[in-house]
């Protein structure tokens, strides 16, 4: 392993005591022959382990922590509650005027205005005959184009959500995973 794998145990499994034995003899042993790694550990000590050596174990039993956090969670809620039941119009606004890629939009908003203003210009040169048939075409291809932006900014979001998700990678130990 190297030092910098062998840092990120420390800080993580094995301070907290969560290492199991074959990866503990590994580590202890990287340790003993690296001066780099006994030095971080050391300091690791110092500043996570020997702050809290005197203090007192606080044994508060599970039901009393679990109701404290759900209290917290209600009343939460509760003031969320109130706070979605009557939005400002400025909210309206943002919720009907958001884009999760604004440049995407701004440069589609620019697009269609460069079609429409040709369009229209070509317009002038055609004549009357013809003149309807441009009209309907420039209103398809605009309904088209319209379409093909909304999919792909769906895409693109759900895409995006999705890469939250796969985000998470979780924590090393199991006592970060019971707390967080």
């Amino acid at each position: 392993m190297n030092c910098k794998k062998i840092q990120e145990l420390i800080l993580t499994d094995y301070l907290d005591q969560e290492m199991p034995q074959d990866r503990q003899k590994e580590l202890e042993t990287h340790i003993a022959a690296c001066a780099a790694c006994a030095e971080f550990l050391v300091r690791a000590k110092k500043a996570a382990i020997e702050p809290l050596a005197n203090t007192k174990n606080a044994k508060l039993s599970q039901d009393i922590i679990w109701s404290k956090i759900q209290k917290e969670i209600q009343t939460e809620k509760e003031s969320l509650l109130d706070y979605n039941q009557v939005p400002s119009f400025l909210e309206k606004l943002k919720s009907i005027i958001f884009f999760p890629k604004p440049r995407l939009a701004w440069s589609t908003l620019a697009v269609i205005a460069v079609l429409i203003i040709g369009l229209n210009i070509g317009q002038e040169q055609i004549d009357f005959g013809k003149n309807n048939q441009v009209k309907i075409a420039a209103v398809n291809s605009e309904k088209v184009v319209e379409n093909q932006i909304i999919e792909i900014e769906r895409e693109e979001y759900l895409s995006y959500l999705l890469d939250q998700d796969d985000a998470y990678t979780g924590y090393g130990t199991s006592l970060e995973s019971y707390f967080l």
